[in-house]
């Protein structure tokens, strides 16, 4: 196997720290997630609560249940072009090493 280029390692070794700030974006983007989701639920459970109560705010809490929803379903988007990104990321990585080692 021949030596790989120093410049190489580096942009590589570059390119793992963004990949593992990509990680730790994705984690907090699932735990975003759920919080979303517990609160759209949660809000849900208000509006039954309510609705015998006053149908104005039953629908008000609705509203914004839904509001909750359309923004987890905004974040799950954003979730999914992390990974994208995290992917192409990860063939950049295997391509330069590759590359540096003369086997591309």
């Amino acid at each position: 196997m021949a030596p790989i280029d120093e410049s190489a390692r580096k942009r590589a070794q570059d390119m793992e720290k963004i990949l593992e700030l990509a990680r730790d974006d994705q984690q907090d983007t699932v735990a975003l997630m759920e919080r979303l989701d517990k609160l759209a639920s949660e809000l849900f459970e208000h509006a039954l609560d309510w609705d015998s109560v006053d149908p104005e705010v039953a629908a008000r809490v609705r509203k914004q249940a839904e509001q909750v929803h359309s923004m987890h379903k905004r974040v799950e988007k954003l979730a999914e072009l992390e990974i994208e990104e995290a992917s192409q990321i990860m063939s950049e990585i295997r391509r330069i090493l590759k590359e540096a080692r003369g086997e591309g």
